[in-house]
């Protein structure tokens, strides 16, 4: 019978295919070469032999035809492996694969987790930071604060001790006062708050001084004047330049009355001081 067509090209497409062995490849491209379209089909059996050898196709009635279902039939068994093959490599695949899934997932969320830890230290950080200069604020004042207390108790102590010093030597000077205007009769006199004229400088009597004549009393005046301008000068004295003015401007008993009450009050504020 006549060799279809299309016959001769499938047959030489079948045997450029890489997976077809070398001798039907052979016996396959002669084939198509000496096929005739519309001639009748007669294949040479000499093409199915290979150096000398009779070749298994060459026994049957239509050995290209055999040829070509033994090709389909090994085709379809390389197939079937290469699809298990491709089922096999896909089922690694896809296990290799859900596992990197699976280790990505696990690496995200130890990121995440050291990402929220450093977050955390960070802020931990940052509050200790800002604890610590607080801390240092708070020791810096502080340290300012005590310094500035230290200075003023020892600028208190050295004024206390200024005081105590003027108030020593205001004393001793209305003490001399006492001494020039009333005579000895005075120290046995005692003041208010228990201390006697003996005591602030062994002053005469204030019986004693009130027999004096009246003559001397504006001489005696001037002199205790003069006395507690100099030590007031000399100290600084605001209380003796005072007394030293009223012993200038006041009667003689008045005068006597305020030394003997500026005395009081200077030993009073001096027990009051050192207390």
């Amino acid at each position: 019978k006549a060799l279809p067509d299309k016959v001769p090209q499938a047959l030489l497409q079948l045997a450029g295919k890489p997976r077809v062995p070398q001798q039907e490849r052979k016996a396959l491209t002669a084939f198509a070469q000496q096929a005739q379209p519309e001639g009748p089909w007669n294949p040479d059996p000499r093409l199915f032999k290979v150096t000398g050898t009779v070749h298994a196709y060459e026994s049957r009635s239509n050995p290209v035809e055999t040829m070509l279902q033994d090709l389909r039939t090994k085709f379809q068994t390389e197939l079937t492996d290469l699809e298990k093959e491709e089922m096999i490599a896909r089922h690694a695949f896809e296990q290799v694969s859900q596992r990197l899934t699976d280790q990505s997932e696990l690496a995200n969320q130890e990121l995440s987790q050291q990402q929220r830890l450093s977050a955390e230290r960070r802020a931990d950080k940052a509050e200790a930071e800002g604890e610590k200069a607080e801390a240092e604020r708070a020791k810096t004042e502080g340290e300012k604060y005590l310094g500035e207390l230290t200075s003023m108790c020892q600028q208190k102590s050295s004024d206390l001790d200024s005081r105590q010093q003027l108030r020593a030597e205001e004393i001793e000077a209305l003490s001399k006062a006492i001494e020039i205007i009333g005579g000895d009769s005075v120290a046995a006199e005692r003041l208010p708050g228990g201390a006697s004229a003996v005591q602030l400088g062994g002053a005469a009597s204030l019986a004693q001084m009130l027999r004096r004549a009246s003559s001397e009393e504006p001489d005696l005046l001037q002199k205790v004047a003069t006395m507690l301008q100099n030590t007031a000068a000399a100290t600084g004295s605001r209380t003796l330049a005072l007394a030293a003015e009223k012993a200038r401007t006041d009667p003689f008993g008045k005068v006597k009355k305020m030394i003997r009450d500026l005395i009081t009050r200077l030993l009073e504020e001096s027990a009051g001081e050192a207390d």
